[in-house]
């Protein structure tokens, strides 16, 4: 059930996904302090949306992951968390979408921190600074994951 524009809605992400080549996941929290019910919709959604590229047999994949997932560096002080465990289980949603698919490249990219703004970057820590990715970085990181 649904109206006229959830049908439309479908349409549209079935002919997005019937045509692409690759997709770019980024759509979850990157506050390692929220709530833990954020970091479990998010494995639910990275679940949802490697279900729908594996229907449409899309052969490029990159979601997201972080540090945290495995903290052995500057993070190793920290407890574990929901955050870092929400990684860890993308890291495996990744490797279980290209099991048995040799012509697949799914990555779970341990991404660093994005600033918004350059006055983010210049008033943040400076442990936070050295874990920066300024946007060349970022774009040149995801292209390569694509393969």
């Amino acid at each position: 059930s649904g109206g006229c524009g959830e049908r439309s809605l479908r349409l549209a992400v079935r002919e997005v996904f019937g045509s692409a080549d690759g997709v770019i996941h980024v759509a979850t929290s990157a506050n390692v302090a929220d709530a833990d019910k954020v970091h479990w919709q998010a494995v639910i959604d990275t679940a949802r949306l490697l279900a729908a590229c594996d229907a449409y047999d899309i052969k490029r994949v990159v979601i997201p992951s972080s540090d945290w997932a495995d903290p052995k560096t500057r993070w190793a002080a920290n407890a574990p968390n929901a955050y870092g465990h929400s990684k860890r289980v993308f890291e495996e949603m990744a490797h279980m979408y290209n099991v048995g698919h040799p012509d697949r490249h799914c990555v779970a990219l341990r991404i660093g921190w994005v600033a918004l703004s350059r006055e983010d970057y210049e008033a943040s820590p400076p442990w936070l600074q050295a874990n920066h990715w300024d946007d060349a970085r970022l774009i040149g990181q995801m292209q390569a994951a694509l393969g």
